[in-house]
């Protein structure tokens, strides 16, 4: 049984029990029911098999690793030619965040899976995930449209199902993805540790040490052991902030009072992360942030190991304006179309 098909079927006794009526807010259960928090629970396979995952490529000679994509497959496809991408010597890394935001998030998916590549999951991947598992349950398990236009019952907080896949208008293209791609972007570990041989020498208290390479979309909480960090933090964060107690605590948006994970981060890992496009490229002595804008008209970039070398490429256009929803598009699309 498909991870796909265990899910309509959990849902299936709702409907035989009349309790997702499309006229009256009954309907309501099965949004709730297909939140975030209940998909955690309800749905073998959200979470990746693996949470954390030592990826396989010890016999590549290279390891491209590259920043959000965001749908940008034009501008992946030009930064593959640009780091001389040769499919037998390099094995392909994303930090997460393949999709959103750019104009071909599909196309994105496929040339990943094509390429062999491994990827962490970032939050754009899975919010994707968790809002085309809601679109195929609304679409599937919700009254035909034949029913959908028969008269309702007129309480005063009637709506339709319709309504609610208008809620979710920024994954329209989340419908052409197969079953097997959306169970490949449910196994999308949360970290992932290079081999040995793309570890990276740094100096660490006047002192040359190697360190192993880690990648992770967001960010890391220092002193605190992998199997411990929080899951969310892995996939949100930017900041760090003292609480009262002395700890610190991961906040994706910046206050007076937080400061950037990475130039805190002691290790034990040489991290490469993504998810912070507003600081752009950042390089500190443990880690490296490759989230460079692609999709916002900056450039995409990518960290060539063992070297550890950057190369970037620019964007084609600004794809979407920053702080806009994943589906706005720019003026100058605008009058493309």
């Amino acid at each position: 049984m498909s991870r796909l098909t265990e899910f309509t079927n959990l849902l299936r006794p709702f409907v035989a029990s009349g309790r997702l009526s499309p006229y009256n807010t009954a309907v309501k259960l099965l949004f709730e029911w297909c939140s975030d928090s209940m998909l955690h629970t309800k749905l073998s396979g959200i979470r990746p098999d693996l949470v954390h995952q030592e990826w396989k490529g010890e016999n590549f000679e290279r390891v491209i690793v590259i920043g959000d994509v965001h749908g940008c497959r034009e501008e992946l496809e030009e930064l593959l030619k640009v780091c001389n991408y040769n499919p037998v010597q390099d094995g392909i890394v994303f930090v997460g965040d393949l999709v959103n935001k750019g104009p071909d998030s599909v196309g994105v998916i496929r040339l990943a899976r094509q390429l062999s590549a491994a990827c962490c999951r970032g939050n754009h991947d899975e919010h994707a995930l968790f809002s085309c598992l809601k679109r195929r349950c609304l679409q599937e398990l919700l009254p035909t449209e034949e029913t959908n236009n028969k008269p309702s019952d007129s309480t005063p907080d009637t709506f339709s199902p319709s309504t609610l896949l208008e809620d979710l208008q920024s994954y329209t293209w989340t419908d052409a993805l197969t079953d097997d791609e959306i169970i490949w972007l449910s196994q999308l570990p949360y970290t992932l540790l290079l081999p040995p041989k793309f570890s990276r020498v740094v100096t660490i208290d006047g002192h040359e040490q190697t360190v192993p390479t880690l990648v992770v979309h967001a960010g890391l909480i220092p002193d605190v052991s992998l199997p411990e960090q929080d899951l969310t933090s892995m996939i949100t964060m930017r900041d760090l902030v003292e609480k009262p107690e002395g700890q610190v605590a991961a906040i994706e948006e910046s206050t007076e009072n937080s400061k950037p994970w990475a130039p805190l981060w002691k290790g034990p890992w040489f991290v490469y992360f993504g998810h912070d496009a507003k600081r752009k490229l950042q390089q500190h002595p443990l880690a490296v942030g490759l989230d460079t804008g692609c999709c916002y008209g900056n450039c995409l970039t990518a960290a060539i190991l063992p070297e550890h070398r950057l190369v970037s490429v620019p964007s084609v256009r600004m794809h979407v304006v920053p702080g806009t929803k994943p589906n706005a598009k720019t003026k100058a699309q605008s009058n493309e179309q």
